[in-house]
């Protein structure tokens, strides 16, 4: 009875004829951040390290999370591009994307990144990945000792993504359709739940926000 997800969920949801009223928005992740092994050994501190040679990198698989892996493809080319230029940022690119030169550069997983991403760190197939900090954020506290955060802008206890580092917002949008009276009900519990204090206080516990004019 309700969909939660970015804008282009939502325009696709309401082409489709399945949306009953207008999308909410209700949460703001705060950005991209690189996971990498406790003790950072590769000494990773930025996007201009995942070029090298020698650092290997992790992404979710593009074509079964064809909207994450745009999200961390496209937030690594447009930060690149800010710092540095269009030509350092197609290099950079490259290196990650294209590299023939270096068997294993660039690794992804087969369907669930946030699962599967952090493990290729921690078991060295990886040297470092890019993920939602949210889920770096729970990563590094369900495996303090495996695991933890390089950021791209601000710090890992307060990250603030530098320009290009991609900040998506949330919707959840009610779903129409013949539903019983319950069903209803439940719809409407759920849709007032998500726009709570209670809500709000669940997503600064675990790294993610309201959207600004919330």
């Amino acid at each position: 009875q309700v969909a939660i997800g970015n804008q282009a969920v939502m325009d696709d949801l309401a082409v489709r004829g399945y949306t009953d009223g207008v999308p909410e928005a209700i949460i703001r992740n705060r950005g991209n951040v690189l996971l990498v092994k406790k003790g950072n050994p590769k000494l990773i501190t930025g996007i201009w390290d995942l070029e090298r040679a020698d650092v290997r990198v992790a992404f979710p698989n593009q074509k079964t999370e064809t909207s994450s892996f745009g999200n961390y493809s496209n937030s690594l080319y447009d930060m690149a591009v800010h710092e540095r230029g269009t030509a350092a940022a197609d290099t950079l690119y490259n290196a990650v994307f294209n590299n023939t030169a270096v068997y294993g550069k660039w690794l992804n997983g087969y369907r669930i990144h946030h699962r599967e991403v952090p493990w290729s760190v921690s078991l060295g197939h990886a040297d470092a990945a890019s993920l939602f900090y949210h889920t770096a954020l729970y990563t590094v506290r369900t495996f303090p000792k495996r695991f933890e955060i390089v950021p791209l802008g601000g710090t890992p206890d307060n990250p603030q993504p530098v320009t290009g580092n991609a900040v998506v917002t949330l919707h959840a949008v009610r779903i129409a359709g013949t539903w019983t009276r319950k069903q209803y009900e439940a719809r409407e519990r759920l849709m007032s739940a998500l726009q709570s204090s209670e809500f709000t206080t669940i997503l600064q516990r675990h790294g993610l926000e309201r959207p600004p004019a919330y």
